[in-house]
């Protein structure tokens, strides 16, 4: 299965923090001791220099659908040592290197993905980290939504909304395919778990539908 896992945190930062955003990643060690990383500097992937008025024409253009940014559109990206984060004006997405939903099959894996988003969550000032697929599955949805400017709460309310509230604790709702993560509470233990699994989720006529589901 080509489906990405992308987490979704929140964040309180102005538009000029932001901007400086790649220099403070570089400054997160705690990441860098979790694994064997190629180091690189992060940096915006643009072959410009950011600034504040260009980011801001970036988000507006997502948030209204327009094309404001000169096809700067997609370069609210930033690049780095452990994966590349997505900047919206409320929220940032991050997709690590080791990107598929099904890493979170194996324990170990797992452990250290949710490990390096509880730091960023942190060095964030946030507590509450969303995880969805990015695509094949319904929930991929809420992929969308920090693109619109949403705040982290609003997203899971409408996660809620159309999917149901997904299952605690982490363990269990993995499978779910749309969950949080408190990063003040224990992750307990990971259990390994099969892709092809219908604990939630069943494939009927080219689709996954949630079984159960409203």
């Amino acid at each position: 299965m080509g489906v990405d896992l992308n987490a979704i945190i929140g964040h309180n930062m102005n538009v000029n923090e932001i901007i400086r955003l790649p220099q403070l990643i570089d400054n997160w060690t705690e990441i860098a001791q979790l694994g064997e990383f190629r180091m690189r500097p992060s940096k915006w992937d643009c072959n410009y220099e950011m600034n504040e008025k260009i980011l801001m024409l970036i988000w507006e253009d997502w948030e209204i659908e327009a094309s404001n940014s000169e096809e700067k559109i997609f370069d609210n990206c930033i690049h780095c040592y452990f994966g590349q984060i997505d900047v919206y004006r409320n929220c940032i997405i991050v997709c690590q290197w080791n990107h598929k939903y099904s890493n979170l099959c194996y324990p170990e894996r797992a452990k250290i993905i949710f490990e390096i988003n509880r730091i960023i969550a942190k060095k964030l000032e946030q507590s509450i980290i969303l995880y969805v697929p990015d695509s094949a599955f319904p929930t991929s949805c809420l992929t969308d939504e920090p693109q619109k400017g949403k705040n982290i709460y609003d997203i899971i309310a409408f996660g809620i909304e159309k999917f149901g509230k997904p299952p605690k604790p982490v363990a269990k709702a993995i499978e779910y395919m749309f969950f949080t993560d408190d990063i003040n509470s224990e992750l307990g233990e990971l259990k390994e778990w099969e892709w092809s699994s219908e604990t939630y989720w069943e494939y009927k006529n080219g689709k996954y539908v949630l079984k159960n589901g409203t």
